[in-house]
């Protein structure tokens, strides 16, 4: 017999010792074999990237394990099932992919500068912590780091921008190809580290 749909599970109950497993024979010919398995396997559920991190933290991959460290440390929940973007509470994010690419990019201190100064600030608000929005801050937030400025300054310069009405006029005004969270970086980089300077940087 050929298997049509059920090859994965077949090699993993065959992996750890079980001698059968539940099937239902079907009487094709080769053709109708081959029709059956393309109709089948031809359209496959995507696996969500919550899901998908979910099972990563599950099984202690170190991206993962960062991403939950960073997103603990800050206060920030990352949701373990889709809710859509307004009914997440502050503090909230389904921003996984902007998280790993935050922790890998910028690393752990200024991931958790950037989201700490979002929920800890009036920005804390539902739908606040957005992909674009996580990308810019952490992005501004490891620049902030590098010249050697004052942590809490930072976050006292972050609550006096409104986030999610810059990455709106970032999504209105974005260049042809630019990505939402490309031009708001640009606005937020002018508008925090390039306009606000260290006490060091004024005084020389």
């Amino acid at each position: 017999y050929a298997i049509v749909d059920g090859q994965h599970r077949t090699t993993a109950a065959a992996l750890v010792g079980h001698p059968a497993v539940p099937c239902q024979v079907i009487l094709a010919a080769p053709g109708e074999q081959a029709d059956a398995f393309r109709a089948i396997n031809g359209v496959v559920t995507r696996i969500s990237t919550i899901a998908m991190h979910k099972a990563a933290v599950a099984a202690r991959e170190p991206a993962a394990i960062a991403v939950q460290a960073a997103a603990s440390e800050a206060g920030v929940c990352v949701l373990s099932y889709p809710v859509a973007e307004l009914r997440q509470e502050p503090g909230q994010t389904m921003a996984i992919g902007a998280l790993r690419r935050a922790v890998a990019e910028h690393g752990h201190d200024a991931t958790v500068l950037g989201l700490r100064a979002v929920v800890s600030t009036r920005n804390a608000v539902r739908g606040g912590l957005t992909a674009p929005i996580v990308t810019a801050i952490c992005a501004c937030a490891a620049e902030w780091l590098r010249r050697g400025r004052d942590v809490e300054r930072f976050v006292a310069e972050i609550g006096d921008i409104i986030l999610v009405r810059e990455a709106e006029k970032a999504s209105r005004g974005r260049r042809a190809g630019q990505s939402v969270a490309e031009a708001l970086t640009a606005r937020l980089f002018a508008r925090l580290v390039l306009a606000v300077p260290s006490l060091a940087e004024s005084a020389a």
